[in-house]
C-alpha cells in the first residue's frame, strides 16, 4: 500500500491517506490476531491501544475529511475498559459504518452511540432519522457480513438496514468478557 506517498504528491489528500493507512493497520493486526489465535495462541491487541473506546471513536471521527458531514458522537452508561478484542470489532463497525455512510447516505445525519450497559456494550452508527423499513434485506457487501460475522464470533448480536428516509442503521451489542466466558461454556455463540 502506498497511501504514505500520497500526501507528499499532494498534501489535500493527507486526511483519507492517513485513513487508508490506519485502516490497513488495523485489518492487518486483526488478521496477525486471527493467525495467532489459529495457531493456538491468546487474543490480545497487536497495535493495541490504550486509550478509552470512546476516545478511540471520536478520533476516527475528527480524522474525517472536512466535506464529511457533521457527526454527533454520544457515550451513554459508565464507560469501561472492555477486552481488546471486543474494542477492535467495536472500532471495525464504526469505521465501516462511517464509510457507508459518507458513500451512501450523503446529507443525512449521522450519529455515532456507544452504550454502555451492564453486561454489553452496544455500537450503532446512523445516518437519516427515520426507522428499519421492516423488509427483510440480504447482506449487500463484504463489509456488512465481515461485520456481522466479527460480532457474531464475540457472541453478540447484529442488526443492519435501509431505513424509512433514505438513511441506514448499523447496530451491534457486544458482550463484557462475563458474558463472552458464559456463552462459551453453553456453547452458544
Amino acid at each position: 500500500m502506498h497511501a504514505r506517498r500520497l500526501p507528499a504528491l499532494a498534501p489535500q489528500t493527507r486526511p483519507v491517506a492517513e485513513a487508508i493507512d490506519q485502516t490497513v493497520s488495523d485489518i492487518l493486526g486483526q488478521v496477525r490476531t486471527a493467525i495467532g489465535v489459529l495457531r493456538g495462541g491468546h487474543q490480545r491487541p497487536v497495535h493495541g491501544s490504550t486509550a478509552p473506546l470512546s476516545a478511540q471513536v471520536a478520533g476516527l471521527i475528527s480524522g474525517l475529511p472536512s466535506e464529511a458531514e457533521a457527526v454527533r458522537f454520544t457515550v451513554r452508561g459508565v464507560e469501561h475498559q472492555v477486552p481488546a478484542h471486543i474494542r477492535d470489532v467495536a472500532l471495525r463497525l464504526v469505521q465501516e459504518g462511517l464509510t457507508n455512510t459518507f458513500k451512501h447516505s450523503k446529507g443525512l445525519p449521522v450519529r455515532v452511540d456507544l452504550d454502555f450497559g451492564g453486561d454489553r456494550l452496544k455500537v450503532s452508527v446512523v445516518s437519516g432519522t427515520g426507522e428499519l423499513d421492516g423488509q427483510v434485506h440480504q447482506l449487500g457487501g463484504y463489509g456488512l457480513l465481515g461485520m456481522r460475522e466479527g460480532v457474531v464470533a464475540t457472541g453478540g448480536g447484529f442488526e443492519s438496514g435501509p431505513l424509512t428516509d433514505g438513511g441506514f442503521l448499523i447496530s451491534a451489542w457486544l458482550p463484557t468478557e462475563e458474558r463472552m466466558h458464559e456463552a462459551r461454556a453453553s456453547g452458544d455463540r
